[in-house]
């Protein structure tokens, strides 16, 4: 998987967060497309985190 590759190959050892790491592992293309994978399935946990929070059962 490029993600685990990527990852491994990490100079860093524990991983920063992309956004703050001085050395980019993906490709623009990749990241491009990391992002906005990120940007919709964290906007949908978040929300699951609300309804949870607001219906309890």
């Amino acid at each position: 998987m490029y993600a685990n590759e990527r990852l491994q190959n990490c100079p860093h050892g524990e991983k920063p967060k992309c956004r703050k790491c001085p050395h980019i592992c993906y490709d623009k293309n990749e990241l491009k497309y990391v992002v906005k994978i990120m940007k919709s399935s964290g906007m949908k946990l978040g929300l699951n985190k609300l309804k949870s929070f607001f219906i309890k059962s």
